[in-house]
Parts: C-alpha cells; sequence; structure tokens
C-alpha cells in the first residue's frame, strides 16, 4: 500500500500478527491428533499397512526430538535466573544490595538512588 505524505512516497507494510499458542496447547493438539489417528485405525476407517506403520514411527521419533528440543531450550538455569535491569541501571547495580528481596536498603545500590524508591517499591 502506499501513501503520499507531502512530496515523499511512504510504504506503509502490513503487519503480520502470530497467535501465541502455549506448550500445554501444543502438546494437547498433538494428543488429540494421535488419538483421532489411532480411532480412525482401530474402527477401520483407514488402512494400517507397512507404508503407514513406517509414516506413524518417523512421526513419533519427530515428535521426540521436537520435546528434547524444547526441553534443552526450556531446562532450569544452572544458579538460578537472573533479573535483567533498565539499561540505566545495569551499568552501576550493586549485586550485594538485597534490598528487593526485603532485607535493609544498602546506600550504595544504584537503584535506590532513584528519588523515589523505597525498599523495593516504588513510591507515589
Amino acid at each position: 500500500m502506499k501513501g503520499k505524505q507531502g512530496s515523499a512516497t511512504v510504504l506503509i507494510a502490513k503487519a503480520t500478527v502470530l497467535t501465541f499458542v502455549s506448550r500445554g496447547e501444543q502438546l494437547r493438539l498433538r494428543g488429540q491428533r494421535n488419538f483421532s489417528h489411532w480411532h480412525r485405525i482401530t474402527k477401520g476407517l483407514e488402512p494400517f499397512g507397512p507404508a503407514e506403520r513406517k509414516r506413524l514411527f518417523q512421526r513419533q521419533a519427530e515428535d521426540e526430538a521436537k520435546d528434547r528440543a524444547w526441553a534443552q531450550r526450556h531446562h532450569p538455569l544452572q544458579g538460578g535466573g537472573i533479573v535483567v535491569l533498565f539499561p540505566s541501571f545495569t551499568a552501576s547495580f550493586n549485586p550485594e544490595c538485597r534490598c528487593l528481596l526485603g532485607e535493609t536498603v544498602s546506600s550504595s545500590c544504584a537503584l535506590h538512588a532513584a528519588p523515589f524508591h523505597a525498599n523495593g517499591v516504588d513510591v507515589i
């Protein structure tokens, strides 16, 4: 789509919206697919010969590979996770300040140098 703005031509791209599908929903849909496939075979609605058997085992191997890859990307981090701070705080953040965990405020923490911040809570 083209539009004119002054003397310059402006190109406007259409947005592509991706729907988020949770891991639980992915597994539910896979289970539903497998159940309906099993049901069609047991009721005799779908033939189950050597070619179909081979395709079924390939699909199971693909699903297991996808599960292993997902587990590697989403495993617990050794030593726990970290909280990413805003860039302005990152340079002078004092990791020894434990005020965000409900302990006493450290005067050397960059987070508490901000005027409206006390004990990890924004004061309005």
